[in-house]
Parts: C-alpha cells; structure tokens; sequence
C-alpha cells in the first residue's frame, strides 16, 4: 500500500478500504479485455446471457390429437420455456390445435439410432419455387430407433393417404399414389430410391410437387448431392412426364 494512497485518503477523510475498492474498480474498466463491474446490465445473478452463434438449431413439428407443449418439450428434451421462446405467436401455452406447425429443436442421433425423422409436405400458393408457386414444408414425426433414416422417412411420408396433414393446411400430392419402397441406398453421397407401385396426380401442379417431396426426403442429408429416384424400374422423371 503506498503512502500517497495513504495521504489521499486522510486527506479527503476516506476510508482506506473504500479508497482501495474504488481503486480496483476503476483498473477493472480500462484494463484491456475486461469487463466493467458496473456494466452487466440487467442480466440476473448465476445466468449467461446468449452469445451469438448458440442460437437452438430447430425444424418444424406439426401438432398430433392429445399433445400438450410439456409433452412436446418432454419428446424433444427441451422445455415448455424455450418452446415458448421459440414460438412468440403461442399466446396461450395451454391451448394447441391438431396441424398446428411450431419450431423444436432439431433432434440430434442417439447411440442406439434415430428416434426422429422428417417428411416433407407442400405450402400452396404461397411464392415458393415448387409446383406452381408452392413450397416446401419439412414435418418432423417420431419413429422407432433406427439408423435407416431415409428409409423411415420415406415410409412416413408414403403412409400419408389423406389430401392435407390435419389442418395445418399442408398439401400431399401422394395422397392418391400406391408406392411401396423396394431398395433405398447412399453410394458416394447419391441416394438411390427404387420405388414400386401406381403414381396417382391430381392435376399438372402435382407432378412438380411429387418429386420435390420424393427427392427432398433425401436432400434434407448433409451426406446426399444428388438424388436417383425409380418406380417400377423406369426413371420418376420419365413416369411423371407420362402422366
């Protein structure tokens, strides 16, 4: 301790520990890569306030009968807090309706496999670049632990026999078609799809949206650039040009 630390407080009739804590806190502020001890905002005692780049990498989860945001937050191990965060126009988290569309954080592969997976279905009319003037929408739906992920989605997704997915107001042009899957497989990151069965459209638009959803079950992969898709032997591109 120095005596012209000393003097100054006898001077200004300071007392000595409060002169030295000023001190401190004052070499806290300018010293280079600190942090102000004045300058937390209002952030509360024991939290971290979120850093760019930890944003929750999320996908779309449509609304089942019976669901509740704690058993949605339960299934994708999250909370009902950070589903409401994720979803600002849930006014009231006791009231869900079956279609409804909210983000979840993306489920990641467990040891024993995957327990999720994702379909995707058609946004009418809404600009996008599929059909005529539509998008795509990607479900995520749960499934028995598997590591035949592409397999398990096209299975989903060929199930669906119904025009819309509950009243989320998404389209399935397969609604009508009869396809079984025969082989799926990825060599050197194209995913070969041999397919068996009937395609049925529903009018010229169909036949667009066909194959986005049918090709994006497998480009939603980070290991698939390019998609070959068969049914019946024959190219889809071929089988839709037919119709």
């Amino acid at each position: 301790m120095s005596t012209i630390t000393k003097l100054i407080a006898k001077r200004f009739k300071i007392p000595l520990t409060f002169l030295l804590a000023m001190l401190i806190a004052a070499a806290t502020i300018f010293l280079p890569g600190s942090t102000p001890l004045f300058a937390q905002g209002n952030q509360p005692a024991g939290q971290v306030a979120p850093q760019p780049g930890n944003q929750i990498t999320t996908t779309t989860y449509v609304v089942v009968r019976g669901d509740t945001l704690a058993a949605i937050a339960k299934r994708f191990n999250t909370t009902v807090a950070t589903l409401l965060r994720l979803n600002p126009q849930i006014h009231n988290p006791n009231w869900l309706y079956v279609g409804q569309q909210i983000r979840v954080p993306a489920p990641a592969s467990e040891p024993s496999g995957f327990t999720f997976t994702r379909f995707y279905l058609v946004a009418l009319n809404n600009g996008g670049p599929v059909g005529c003037g539509d998008s795509l929408v990607p479900v995520t739906v749960e499934i028995p632990a598997t590591h035949a992920i592409l397999r398990a989605s096209l299975e989903k997704l060929l199930a669906l026999h119904t025009q819309f997915y509950g009243e989320s107001g998404l389209y399935n042009a397969l609604y009508q078609s009869n396809l079984t899957i025969d082989d799926v497989r990825i060599d050197n990151r194209v995913a070969t799809i041999r397919l068996s069965g009937q395609i049925v459209l529903g009018g010229v638009c169909d036949s667009p949206r066909v194959q986005a959803q049918l090709e994006q079950a497998a480009r939603q992969y980070s290991t698939v650039d390019q998609v070959k898709i068969y049914i019946n032997g024959k190219l889809l591109q071929d089988v839709l040009s037919e119709k």
